[in-house]
């Protein structure tokens, strides 16, 4: 472990000062534990979501005949094709392509992916399907190009790039409008920078921290007033990458893993996948990684006046060091079923397809909304090209407007495209598919429509989607230091879909420029809260600002119960003895919207001398059994959505 200041150095010449000190609390050093996968050659470029790991190759274009890519890597390590770049004339030869996928803040849309390709910026959907030129840096390199998201405000949730080995970094807002907000520089060129990140806490908490390889130096661009103010945070030999440490490392698919590696060699090449145990008690360092020395680091950031405690964390990797991501919190988005685009010609569909044209590709063959609307009109007939083109519409309109597409969905729409071909779909033309090749596809994309695609995204009617907070009401000014005041206030949740029992709602963003949050006063409460309704806060937050402080740039996360389902075993019934009974529970209410149910029917008293111990169907709807003595039988009928239960009871008397 080493420790530096640079506060005691000259400003030029920024000589680390190297102590050994011991380390305290956190075992430092120790075996992380990656996992190898072997699989990924030539690659550059990764980021990776709760849902996705992607990658771009390759590094060394030679001709216009060499495709660039964008890759999903499965786990265990297997690529298969997300996105086959453009071609553009600049990037023969050899660049490094960056990607980001979006986390859905600041007018973003979750799940997009975006791809540096020089000064160019390349946006595809969530499913691989369509991309467009996203925007133009004036001044940027051939390659090196990274982009990140501010997640945390102070860049006003903005996407940020740097310009390469043009040392520029740039602020680019969802319209795609880009605004240069720092040039960094070296005493004697522009400074070489690769990848950083907007961290969330620490002295540098609201800062974009960057590495600039050639300099050996962790950069801190601060907050743009308009412009930012440029200084050294750490030094680290040939850094490659920055990324902060989450307090609580999300994870890929449920797997365990957290943050993934990119080791680059044309030959061989592989991904590092670490687990989220390798980062505990790391939450708030800086991990950062030696192009060529085969290290990985933790720095403990100490100020902002340079200091900060290096650790060590990983060694021996076997060739160079490319991109790394942590498992980014993206949300899933949501997902519409085939009727609810019905209808919508002269509504959501335009502004999913406003960015592409007002067109969306089936196969080879490109129509207009209009169209869209006629052919999810068309009755299917028999014909597998119209029920898969209904489901292909459903899913691809479903990526647009956010909705994280598993691998498995992205391979179906992959492939639906690829046997629609170049066939016109009725009522524009006469294709035709024979519907036992399409069974499987429209399975999958319906599934993914409806909300039930595993680690994928519910539906948009699902309990707990589209919360929003507002009508804030300031309670209580207090005088704090300085010029700032404690303004406690108390608001309203909208929820637009199923009543929940209760809601937790607690301040996203903090901007230390302009806000912060009192301790342990960021967190609304609300119980209950009616479907399709307002309801007030039961408490109150506080934040510490300057008067005048709108809280209407506050962002919310959102945690919320459902209301138990309710179970309906149906109506009592008489029936003659030696008859066959059928129970029903399609009464039964799912006050989660659109997660399934599960019932069990079980026998809770039966007359003397029957032989009925189980019914036929007990876990369907509407299980049978034979009422085969007189008497009376008590069922009970038990529903799950598979987060809470409830139990109703039916009689059936035989006479």
């Amino acid at each position: 472990m080493r420790i530096h200041d640079i506060c005691a150095q000259s400003a030029t010449a920024r000589v680390a000062l190297v102590l050994s000190i011991a380390a305290i609390g956190t075992t430092y050093g120790a075996n992380p534990n990656p996992v190898i996968w072997p699989q990924v050659k030539d690659a550059i470029g990764l980021s990776a979501s709760p849902t996705q790991i992607l990658a771009t190759r390759p590094w060394c274009a030679s001709d216009m005949f060499t495709p660039r890519q964008v890759v999903s890597i499965a786990i265990g390590g297997a690529p298969s094709l997300f996105y086959q770049l453009p071609f553009d004339p600049a990037q023969v030869g050899c660049n490094e392509e960056k990607i980001a996928i979006s986390p859905g803040r600041g007018g973003f849309l979750p799940n997009y992916v975006y791809v540096s390709q020089g000064p160019r910026i390349i946006e595809i959907t969530p499913d691989g399907s369509n991309s467009r030129l996203f925007a133009t840096l004036p001044d940027a390199a051939p390659g090196h190009v990274a982009i990140t998201f501010d997640t945390y405000g102070t860049f006003g949730f903005k996407m940020v790039v740097d310009g390469g080995d043009r040392g520029t970094v740039y602020t680019v807002d969802p319209s795609g409008v880009v605004t240069l907000i720092a040039t960094i520089l070296s005493p004697s060129s522009r400074v070489h920078i690769e990848t950083g990140e907007v961290v969330t806490s620490g002295p540098y908490a609201g800062y974009f921290l960057v590495a600039a390889e050639d300099n050996n130096t962790l950069f801190a661009v601060s907050p743009p007033q308009p412009m930012s103010v440029v200084s050294v945070a750490a030094t680290y030999t040939d850094i490659e990458a920055a990324r902060m440490v989450p307090a609580n490392p999300a994870s890929f698919q449920g797997s365990g893993l957290a943050f993934f590696e990119m080791v680059y060699d044309p030959a061989f090449g592989e991904i590092r996948a670490y687990p989220q145990s390798a980062f505990a008690g790391l939450g708030g360092q800086v991990l950062v990684t030696n192009e060529q020395g085969g290290t990985m680091d933790t720095l403990e950031l100490l100020n902002t006046s340079g200091g900060f405690v290096a650790h060590p964390f990983d060694s021996g990797i076997p060739a160079s060091q490319e991109g790394a991501s942590f498992v980014n919190n993206v949300p899933l988005g949501c997902v519409e079923p085939i009727n609810s685009y019905l209808g919508h010609a002269g509504g959501g569909i335009p502004v999913l397809l406003a960015n592409f044209g007002g067109m969306l590709s089936l196969g080879t063959v490109s129509y207009s909304v209009t169209q869209l609307e006629a052919i999810l009109m068309q009755p299917v007939g028999g014909n597998g090209l119209i029920s898969l083109s209904q489901e292909l519409i459903a899913a691809k309109l479903n990526a647009l407007n956010g909705a994280a597409a598993p691998q498995s969905v992205v391979d179906a729409i992959h492939s639906a495209d690829s046997l629609i071909d170049g066939k016109v779909v009725p009522p524009f033309g006469s294709g035709s598919i024979n519907p036992s090749l399409t069974a499987g596809l429209e399975m999958i994309l319906d599934v993914f429509s409806n909300g039930r695609t595993t680690f994928g995204p519910l539906r948009c009617d699902a309990c707990g989607s589209g919360l929003s907070i507002s009508n804030y009401q300031l309670l209580k000014v207090m005088p704090g230091a300085g010029n700032q005041v404690f303004l406690t206030y108390r608001a309203d949740v909208n929820n637009p879909g199923p009543a929940l029992a209760s809601i937790t709602a607690s301040i996203a963003n903090v901007n230390p420029f302009i806000f912060r949050v009192a301790p342990g006063q960021g967190t609304l409460m609300f119980s209950p809260v009616p479907a399709g309704g307002n309801g007030t806060s039961n408490n109150t937050f506080t934040v510490i600002a300057l008067p005048g402080f709108d809280p209407t740039q506050l962002s919310w996360a959102f945690q919320s119960v459902a209301p138990p389902p309710i179970a309906n075993p149906g109506q009592n019934q008489t029936v003659k003895v030696g008859s066959i009974v059928t129970l029903d529970g399609s009464g039964s209410v799912n006050s989660c919207g659109i997660c399934r149910l599960t019932y069990d029917w079980r026998f809770t008293s039966r007359p003397p001398g029957t032989k009925a111990s189980e019914m036929k169907f007990e876990t369907t709807v509407m299980p049978t059994f034979i009422a085969d003595a007189p008497g009376v039988y008590v069922i009970q009928l038990k529903v799950s959505n598979g987060t809470a239960s409830s139990t109703a009871s039916v009689s059936v008397t035989a006479m």
